[in-house]
């Protein structure tokens, strides 16, 4: 998972354990109730399996006190694991353009491992983290559902939001906040700044021009 990782008056927030959801055939919803967050946990898995060889991932990545990057645009191919990559500095400034490929033989085809970064919270985590379900919420004219995954154990407590369209149950933003601790006998203290990464999702059809967007200069 890539480190590459909130609530209004009236909505509620359930805390459950959940397990690794099934794909399958998404499950049928009311359009007046708020989906259970298993139910969320299956359609999103069935949505990610559906992508893979008919959607191009358009993600735009925003970095907060990491020296990696400031931000940055990319375009994967969730089918070949082929991916673009654009750099910018904190002017806006291209810095770097570059392309790269995940062939399947060595890489296992998940989409969060084309994309290298989290697609799917409720099965990247190496440990089952805390989930609630804080309520809906509209981003760019796309209602979502927005969850939460908060880890308190380790070397890198975090918590994970993440945005899924109630319609598609694709995911449309995901954001992680974290900092690392450092154990000290009994003690477990937190150090340096939070580090926040906040990706937002677009989900093209797999077009001749969306393609060509994988080629380094179009």
């Amino acid at each position: 998972m890539v480190l590459s990782r909130r609530v209004c008056a009236g909505l509620f927030v359930v805390a459950v354990w959940v397990a690794p959801p099934t794909t399958g055939t998404p499950l049928n919803l009311r359009a007046d109730h708020l989906p259970t967050i298993p139910v969320i946990a299956h359609n999103l898995a069935t949505a990610l399996s559906g992508a893979q060889g008919t959607l191009i991932l358009r993600v735009h990545k925003h970095g907060t006190n990491t020296p990696r990057y400031v931000t940055a645009l990319e375009w994967v191919d969730l089918a070949d694991g082929r991916q673009r990559r654009l750099d910018f500095d904190a002017r806006g400034r291209l810095e770097r353009d570059t392309a790269r490929s995940y062939p399947w033989t060595k890489l296992p085809p998940l989409p969060s491992a084309a994309c290298r970064c989290d697609l799917d919270p409720f099965t990247n985590f190496p440990k089952p983290p805390r989930i609630s379900l804080v309520g809906p919420r509209t981003i760019d004219g796309h209602p979502t559902l927005r969850l939460r995954f908060v880890v308190t154990e380790g070397p890198l407590p975090s918590t994970t939001d993440m945005w899924i369209d109630r319609s598609t149950y694709l995911p449309v933003r995901g954001k992680v906040a974290f900092r690392a601790t450092v154990v000290s006998g009994r003690h477990v203290r937190q150090v340096g700044p939070t580090i926040t990464t906040t990706n937002d999702f677009t989900w093209l059809p797999r077009t001749r021009a969306n393609l060509a967007r994988l080629t380094p200069g179009r």
